[in-house]
Parts: C-alpha cells; sequence; structure tokens
C-alpha cells in the first residue's frame, strides 16, 4: 500500500527508522515535526538549545512568486475584508521595535489580519524565560528573536515581506527611519529606547502605539488613550517593578495594541479618547 503523500514514514509504524539517532524509530523531537524538518534536531546540552537543520530559508525570499500565488490565509482574509482594505493592509509596512512579549504577540496578530510587510528590530535571542508569554517554541531557544519571528510569520504567510533588523535601533538614526513605515509598535523594555522613539514619532507626526501596564493577574481593566500620533494600550498603572508579566495580561494588551493598529490603517484614526493631562510614559513595560 503506498504512503500517503508528505507523510513521515514513521507515521505508519515503521521500527527500523531512527531520524534523529533514537533507538527503535521514535520519531523526532515534536516541535521538529511541527516545523517540517526531517533530519531530526541536534541538541547541545552545553547551552540547552535545540536548532533545527536544514534551515528554512529567509523570511521574504521568492517574495515575487509568493505575491503572484494565493496562500491559505490569503484566501481566508477574503471572507473578512473588502478588496479595498486587504489592500490597505497588504500595502501597510508596519515597523516593530521590540519582539518579546509585545511585540511577537502583535506581528502575529496583524499577520493573522492581513499586513505582509513588517520591519523588525531587536538584539536579543530567545531565552526559556521567554516561553511564558513570548511567541516562541522550545525549538526557538538560542535563536535570535528577528530570526524565529520572521520564521514564525513566514510559516503562517509565505506572502510576507520583512526587513530583519538584528540589533535595537538607536536615538540618532530614528529620524531617518521612521518615515520608512507606515505605522510603528514600541515593544521595547530600556526606558530611554521608549522615550527616544515617542518623542521621535510626536516630533514626526508618525503613528506610533505603545504600551503601559499589564503586569501581573487581575488587576485593573485595560483601556486605549491617545494624544497626538502616540496611541498607549494596557491598564496605565502596573508595572513589571512590582508584579511579573503573565501571558495573558501581555497578550491583552497585544491584542489592543493590534486592534488599534488596524483602525489606523483601516480608518485613518483608532477612534479613542486622548489622554487627559497629556502622555503618560512613565512605568511602560514590555
Amino acid at each position: 500500500m503506498d504512503k500517503e503523500p508528505n507523510v513521515l514514514p514513521w507515521a505508519h509504524g515503521a521500527t527500523d527508522m531512527t531520524p534523529d539517532g533514537t533507538p527503535g524509530g521514535m520519531p523526532p523531537d515534536p516541535y521538529m515535526l511541527r516545523r517540517g524538518n526531517t533530519d531530526g534536531p541536534v541538541h547541545d546540552p552545553a547551552v540547552k538549545t535545540v536548532r533545527e537543520l536544514p534551515r528554512r530559508k529567509e523570511a521574504g525570499a521568492d517574495s515575487a512568486e509568493a505575491e503572484e500565488n494565493s496562500t491559505p490565509l490569503r484566501e481566508a482574509l477574503k471572507g473578512f475584508f473588502s478588496s479595498e482594505q486587504i489592500g490597505r493592509l497588504q500595502s501597510a509596512q508596519v515597523g516593530i521595535v521590540g519582539c518579546g512579549g509585545l511585540g511577537s504577540n502583535v506581528a502575529l496578530m496583524l499577520a493573522r489580519s492581513g499586513i505582509e510587510q513588517f520591519l523588525l528590530a531587536d538584539g536579543d535571542a530567545v531565552d526559556v524565560s521567554n516561553l511564558t508569554r513570548q511567541q516562541y517554541w522550545p525549538c526557538h531557544v538560542g535563536m535570535p528573536k528577528v530570526d524565529a519571528l520572521s520564521e514564525l510569520l513566514t510559516e503562517l504567510n509565505p506572502a510576507v515581506h520583512i526587513e530583519p533588523i538584528r540589533r535595537m535601533l538607536t536615538p540618532e538614526e530614528l529620524p531617518s527611519l521612521l518615515p520608512v513605515c507606515t505605522l510603528w509598535i514600541e515593544a521595547v523594555d530600556a526606558p530611554e529606547t521608549k522615550a527616544a522613539m515617542t518623542t521621535a514619532a510626536l516630533i514626526a507626526g508618525r503613528n506610533i502605539i505603545s504600551a503601559s501596564g499589564m503586569a501581573g493577574i487581575g488587576g485593573p481593566g485595560m483601556q486605549v488613550k491617545r494624544v497626538g500620533s502616540l496611541t498607549l494600550a494596557g491598564d496605565l498603572v502596573s508595572d513589571v517593578a512590582e508584579a511579573h508579566p503573565y501571558a495573558p495580561r501581555v497578550a491583552q494588551a497585544a491584542a489592543l495594541m493590534a486592534d488599534c493598529a488596524l483602525q489606523i490603517l483601516l480608518d485613518g484614526t483608532p477612534g479613542i479618547p486622548p489622554l487627559a493631562g497629556g502622555a503618560r510614559t512613565e512605568g511602560i513595560t514590555n
């Protein structure tokens, strides 16, 4: 009996297959299987990481071919947006600075909503502690966050175009870089970087979305405020210096940020009240 296409040999009960070197034909690491790797993982006990072999193509490779062909996500989105809205979303370029708890969640939500052009900036690698709230899996541990997130986005929609910057942006380059993107997501930890980004965006009149308050379990309700071209999402009170950031509230804040991004890109305004007394920037956490 012929085997079904795209099914690995050990799915048919073969006992003489040892694709990852395990006895008795046991299948490889399930995370490798999920990502379509049949060569098995390479374990490095010294650093406790799992690296995929062979590596997937760079995000955005064969983009011209991807543009011409439909993808499952593109087909699905036709039932949610008009052709005009899809055109707006696909032509928008979203810059995400910080690919951690907020940035990784926002990126995938926006990709699921039709965004196909991303600029991703982050200088960190995925750490095991990030698995508690960020959109990464054990197989990503040790990888640069920009590369891991690019891979996830490309797996979701092969038509995406990604400009990777594997370092944090400096204040000096912000004025020239801000016009590159239609909208920016500020999702970094360092207060000085937050201040530099929001200040530069406000001066330039560029739309930027940030978050303030998502720590702990329970707590104040999430809200959205706006001042000028700056949009803030979060409870505006809690701080990770006082409570850990847990997945549910980090995802809540990220979802609000993504929702505001869609409103801006589709309608030109998030339609939310301005901040009373000006923007609150202290205690903004990732």
